[in-house]
């Protein structure tokens, strides 16, 4: 700030009042009108000026915590749904793989429909309960040789579907709809028997939705959320159509979802004292709204039966703004508005779920969330009050002053404010490290360390929010990026890999590495891990029994376990490979109750890893499960599917052989290529005849 120069006939270091005291005894009377006007003029308008500064201040700040605190929470979410939109992906890519080898999987091996399926009473078709899914094909259609080769060819979906099932806890159900009317259901429920006989899932919207004419992008697409008939709650549906290798239509696969831990999750969601989240589907139908929520507007809890959508919708219930910022929500926008609700203003901030078209809202009380800020803005105001108010007085004992003593009487006075101007100007252009420079110790100069520490006040919160903002973005990121790597892996030791570098990269651990369980020894084997050290672990086949070590104890207990100094660590096991490691954490990778592995990160300066870093491990390692289980039930599937299909071509040519020599040989040879031998021979014993 440059220095400006200012005469001053009287002692910088003294009260205002004495001030105008000792002009008082120097300046002529007439001069206290001009004085005391110009005075009063400029600190109203300076008063003004940083009142005017800080509103924009607080919206600004407001708006900004609230979208950070919004965006954060909805991308959890919809990193939900889109978890569930990837597993739908991949499973409709596994059935057009299926297709690629329908000669040799639709023959009936491992599941034939022709001996599988009973006919009911009431004319539709189901098969056993023994089956891991249910077949049903109603009274309406007719069945063919066609379709009964094109389910022996999709119930090979059993090698992927329990699983999931199985590790994706809010997974009711999965099935398949052919487009020639069957439906292969999981779990088992006996479709057949609690369907009605001539129920035809074409016909239901999830189906409808997911026709080429109707998703030409071959996306997944997501229903409206409804009651589930079988007690499971609040559920969603999403489908996504099933092409074979040359790109025909075959059929739908739909996944029942239910919203009960989202639900939960944004009930919990607060902002200042009493503000709440709620989430609306496209037709602002509430999802989740917390009992705060139907007492603001006027609602009550709604009744759906089962296999019912909501009815309920927020539009029309309370006022305008808040039906035009409803509307915005419904299209998918974001951002930040203001309303009345029952005479107190309200921040609404809210953002869109772009996997299912939801939307997230969070709504508070303006003066709850503006508070820390506006007991800033009343202390200006007071401090401001004050100073007027002795000015006025001193001024009013003013009687004898003169037009060139008033006027540098008004600038000695002045001078601090418009310098304290300038410096809200330039906190106005985003400069929060300027200070106002305190040059008395009168009430003008208290206003300008009260306006300093309110500056200051602001600058921490700023710079705390960008920190939290960031570590939450960087968390969101490296978790992202681990799902999205996660998605794709088909091999189980590569899998590994991926996680550990990318651990490291994005959060800079001193090493990280997986093991696998082994299922005969029950030992925890490394699969992957950082560095050179985990290189040379890795060639050498390392290894720990289960409940040795921190990651032995994690895998016993199934529950994390976190050692922040691991010197002071009862049973930690040091490693020479590792000599900086000062603090460790070691997670179970859980399927169900099954331990498949454990995830394990250290780091090099004792309380490097904190509950956060376990939130965040636990996380990865719950994806690390899905993906494992996925690339070890892609593997087996595989390996079946390549050995039929081998099995069934040697059957065939042996079938053909018109001679005990020809089948001989024809066996020798086929074997030859298959077991990679170079040479078969067969040997024929004759039976020794019997004595009589």
């Amino acid at each position: 700030m440059k220095n400006s120069l200012s005469i001053s006939l009287v002692p910088r270091n003294v009260s205002l009042r004495a001030k105008l005291l000792f002009s008082f005894l120097v300046i002529a009377g007439f001069a206290i009108l001009v004085s005391g006007l110009f005075f009063y003029n400029r600190t109203q308008q300076t008063q003004n000026f940083l009142q005017s500064e800080l509103q924009r201040t607080v919206l600004a700040q407001s708006s900004q915590q609230l979208r950070s605190t919004i965006n954060a929470d909805a991308q959890v979410f919809d990193q939900f749904l889109g978890n569930i939109s990837a597993i739908l992906i991949r499973l409709s890519t596994y059935q057009s793989s299926l297709y690629a080898q329908r000669t040799v999987l639709a023959d009936g091996l491992y599941w034939n429909a022709a001996d599988k399926l009973l006919r009911l009473p009431d004319g539709q078709f189901g098969n056993p309960k023994t089956d891991k899914a249910s077949v049903f094909v109603p009274n309406t259609l007719t069945m063919t040789d066609a379709m009964f080769q094109d389910m022996n060819l999709n119930i090979y979906l059993d090698f992927t579907v329990p699983a999931i099932l199985q590790s994706a806890s809010d997974v009711s159900a999965i099935y398949f709809i052919s487009e020639q009317g069957y439906t292969i259901y999981y779990p088992n429920i006996e479709l057949a028997r609690i369907a009605p006989p001539g129920f035809d899932a074409r016909k239901q919207p999830y189906y409808q939705a997911a026709l080429p004419e109707r998703n030409p992008e071959k996306k997944p697409v997501w229903g409206e959320p409804y009651q589930d008939t079988a007690g499971a709650g609040l559920i969603v549906t999403g489908s996504i159509p099933v092409y074979d290798e040359q790109g025909v239509f075959k059929g739908v696969l739909g996944i029942d979802v239910q919203l009960e831990k989202i639900t939960q999750a944004v009930e919990r969601i607060r902002a200042g004292k009493t503000g709440f989240a709620f989430l609306i589907d496209r037709y602002a139908h509430p999802i989740a709204l917390p009992q705060a929520g139907y007492t603001l507007f006027g609602l009550t809890p709604e009744e759906i039966e089962p296999g019912q959508p909501l009815r309920q919708t927020l539009f029309g219930q309370v006022s305008g703004d808040f039906s035009n910022l409803l509307l915005e929500m419904t299209i998918g926008k974001s951002g930040v508005g203001t309303l009345t609700i029952k005479d107190t203003p309200y921040y609404l901030a809210y953002t869109a779920l772009p996997t299912t078209g939801y939307s997230l809202a969070l709504l508070v009380p303006t003066a709850e969330l503006d508070e820390p800020f506006l007991a800033s803005q009343n202390r200006l105001v007071a401090e401001t009050r004050t100073t007027l108010q002795f000015s006025l007085l001193v001024a009013l004992g003013i009687f004898l002053v003169t037009a060139v003593i008033s006027l540098l009487l008004g600038r000695t006075i002045t001078g601090p404010l418009l310098r304290l101007t300038e410096v809200a100007r330039q906190i106005q252009g985003g400069d929060f490290q300027v200070r106002a420079l305190v040059e008395t110790n009168d009430e003008i100069g208290t206003l300008a360390t009260v306006f300093n520490n309110m500056t200051g006040q602001i600058q921490q919160s700023l710079v705390q929010l960008e920190e939290h903002v960031a570590e939450r973005t960087k968390a969101l990121q490296a978790s992202l990026e681990v799902s999205r790597r996660l998605s794709a892996a088909t091999d189980p030791r590569q899998l590994a890999v991926d996680v550990v570098e990318q651990l490291q990269a994005a959060f800079g651990y001193y090493h990280a590495h997986i093991y696998y369980r082994d299922e005969q020894s029950g030992d925890l084997v490394m699969a992957g891990g950082t560095g050179e050290a985990g290189a040379a672990m890795l060639a050498a086949g390392h290894r720990i029994p289960q409940g040795r070590g921190l990651v032995g104890r994690a895998a016993e207990s199934k529950a994390p376990v976190l050692v922040s100094d691991v010197a002071q660590a009862i049973g930690w096991l040091p490693n020479p490979l590792l000599p900086e490691t000062r603090s460790e954490a070691a997670v179970p990778i859980m399927a169900g109750e099954a331990v498949l592995g454990v995830l394990d990160v250290q780091q090099n300066r004792v309380n490097g890893l904190t509950e956060d870093d376990v939130v965040l491990l636990q996380a990865i390692a719950s994806q690390v499960a899905i993906s494992l289980q996925n690339a070890r039930a892609y593997q087996e599937t595989a390996s079946r599917a390549e050995l039929e299909a081998t099995a069934n071509y040697l059957a065939q040519r042996i079938q053909r052989a018109s001679t005990l020599e020809d089948t001989l040989q024809i066996a020798a040879r086929e074997l030859a290529q298959v077991l990679g031998a170079r040479r078969i021979s067969v040997k024929l014993v004759a039976p020794s005849a019997k004595k009589s």
